[in-house]
């Protein structure tokens, strides 16, 4: 099979996730993998080139190291990093457009009140706005411990009531 798997990366523990499983995807499928890593700002008019080079230089070495710590490329997986500036949203649906027989792999966030209101979900704007297969990976769960109260605890005599 071809194609492409394209993934958000923002070096966030939940993007690492989504960037492992986009590559071990990748490598059942026979896909290559695009990597795109959007500084989520927008591009400044009048900005020294030198400047923009630098900074640019900075978050793809930035970014290569996350790729470096969320995969182990065995070289069976053919994948390309791309930087940009902008609404990463926008970006990634403009990117898996452009891409021939695309599945988009995003991370989830979990926002909450003021923080989702202000800066928006990702996932929800590419699961809204994609024209192809989007995988939307959950953060992991914490492992649910149910505890019970010790009887030995409680004094002699009380009634012994049940916790839910």
């Amino acid at each position: 099979m071809s194609g492409t798997v394209l993934v958000g990366l923002d070096g966030s523990t939940a993007s690492a996730r989504a960037l492992a499983l986009a590559w071990d995807f990748a490598r059942a499928t026979g896909r290559s993998v695009h990597v795109l890593h959007t500084r989520g700002v927008a591009t400044r008019p009048g900005v020294r080139a030198v400047v923009r080079r630098d900074e640019e230089r900075r978050a793809r070495q930035e970014a290569e190291e996350w790729i470096a710590a969320a995969v182990i490329d065995d070289s069976s997986v053919r994948w390309r990093l791309e930087v940009a500036d902008g609404p990463p949203g926008r970006r990634l649906v403009a990117a898996a457009a452009k891409e021939e027989d695309c599945v988009l792999v995003v991370d989830t966030h979990e926002h909450h009140g003021w923080r989702r209101v202000l800066n928006g979900s990702i996932s929800h704007y590419v699961l809204s706005h994609a024209g192809c297969p989007v995988m939307a990976v959950p953060p992991p769960r914490p492992e649910l411990v149910t505890v019970y109260p010790d009887p030995s605890d409680k004094a002699v005599g009380e009634p012994h009531v049940a916790w839910f």
